[in-house]
């Protein structure tokens, strides 16, 4: 293996766009065009120390999150990874069942729909968030470090500005009365909807402006 080298970086903002592989302090992935990058951080460096304390694989994430900026990071850059090919989700997995993804732009693809807590129930093939690993079921907890629930997901998400980042409890469990999310019932676009729209009048509007308030709302299978 080869000797690895020592690079100092500033943390100054925040998402900083950087993927550490789960279990480890090793980078997976640098976002593009993010602070990462431009401070010279790749795939395969090591998170060695944050503000001059050792960084552990499980404690580094909830350090890094609530840090006062500006902080230093040093990594080991260099030698042999231990890191596979191909590609991995753009995300970052934190201990105690939370699990956090950079949003650079949207639509992300997914249908958040709230009985007592924010859940996904929905995650459209092809886009971001199947890609960065966000599942039905997943329940938002935080945008941008800031703790949401069913009432204030929606304002924070819409107004916060891109890059966002979303952490998810990947650990609550769905209430029995919870029309929104069945894990044993089949996706959205499987289910054959009966009904007519006879009876409903067509109504048009524009949207000059978001957020346009309002939240539309479907039991699985139904018309929202």
């Amino acid at each position: 293996p080869g000797a690895r080298s020592t690079l100092r970086v500033t943390v100054s903002e925040q998402p900083f766009g950087m993927h550490i592989r789960r279990g480890t302090l090793e980078v997976e992935e640098v976002f593009s065009g993010f602070p990462a990058e431009k401070a010279g951080v790749r795939k395969g460096c090591e998170l060695h120390e944050i503000d001059g304390d050792l960084a552990l694989s499980g404690s580094w994430m909830e350090i890094f999150q609530h840090h006062t900026l500006p902080f230093e990071l040093v990594l080991l850059c260099g030698g042999s990874s231990a890191l596979q090919s191909g590609n991995k989700p753009s995300a970052v997995v934190q201990d105690d069942g939370l699990y956090s993804v950079v949003v650079a732009k949207k639509p992300f693809g997914m249908n958040i729909q709230v009985n007592t807590v924010p859940r996904v129930v929905e995650v459209l093939p092809g886009y971001p968030a199947e890609a960065a690993g966000v599942r039905a079921g997943f329940v938002l907890a935080e945008v941008n470090g800031r703790k949401v629930d069913a009432k204030t997901w929606f304002e924070e998400y819409q107004s916060a500005k891109m890059p966002v980042t979303l952490t998810f409890d990947t650990q609550a469990p769905a209430l029995a009365n919870n029309t929104f999310f069945n894990s044993g019932a089949k996706a959205v676009e499987d289910v054959v909807e009966e009904g007519s729209l006879d009876s409903f009048e067509a109504f048009r509007c524009s949207v000059d402006a978001l957020p346009f308030g309002m939240q539309v709302a479907a039991s699985p299978g139904r018309r929202p």
